[in-house]
């Protein structure tokens, strides 16, 4: 009996150890169940508003055009388009830099009119052209016919228009600069050039879909 109180200290001391050992401990457990969370979302392409030299047509429904369809391609999983609405290209950076972007889009659409064998560009307020035929090139397989029928599913009344005033050997001309938010230099600089086939044949969208390739690939393996 005279141990009694000792063998009760010696119980209560275990049960505190017991009690302390079982407690979460801080330091490296939480660190590693932060780290082994899932990563942001898609990658954010700003997109400045396109600078245009168009031969025919209306210059703003160009600039339109040039964003619906680089939104369409850009568009994915992986990969979100911000179009931005700053012209300057030092006022595109600024705005940019304020969406949190990671990387900026520029755009410059040449449409270089061919008149009597000899081209030059012109500046024209260009007529609606309502009975010009919009074409998407293409052969008249299955596939095609699919693939003509996805692109004409975004097109959009910009695209539309400027199509209708393409004409036969019209020539189009895409230059793209891709910046990064972390690099002074451009990460992608590149050019795109079609000629038209036929009247209202859509030149667009096939150096866009070209240009949107090597675009994600670049900011995807970044």
């Amino acid at each position: 009996m005279r141990n009694t109180p000792r063998a009760l200290s010696v119980v209560g001391l275990l049960f505190f150890v017991s009690v302390k050992s079982a407690q979460p401990q801080t330091g490296t457990s939480q660190p590693a169940a932060a780290a082994a969370q899932p990563a942001g979302g898609p990658v954010e392409i700003c997109l400045a508003p396109a600078s245009v030299q168009m031969a025919a047509g209306k210059s703003d429904e160009a600039v339109q055009a040039v964003r619906d369809v680089f939104v369409s391609f850009l568009s994915g999983p992986t990969l979100k388009v911000t179009p931005l609405t700053s012209r300057l290209a030092s006022q595109a950076r600024e705005e940019a830099k304020q969406s949190h972007c990671r990387f900026l889009l520029f755009v410059t659409l040449t449409h270089k009119k061919k008149t009597g064998g000899s081209s030059l560009f012109t500046r024209a307020a260009g007529e609606a052209a309502g009975t010009a035929v919009w074409h998407i090139p293409g052969g008249g397989s299955a596939g095609s016919a699919a693939a003509r029928s996805a692109a004409t599913s975004v097109a959009s009344t910009a695209l539309r228009g400027v199509s209708s005033n393409v004409h036969a050997k019209d020539e189009m001309m895409l230059e793209y600069r891709l910046e990064a938010a972390d690099r002074s230099a451009p990460l992608l600089t590149k050019s795109e050039k079609s000629k038209a086939k036929s009247d209202g044949e859509d030149l667009l969208t096939p150096m866009v879909e070209h240009a949107a390739n090597a675009i994600a690939n670049a900011v995807t393996q970044k």
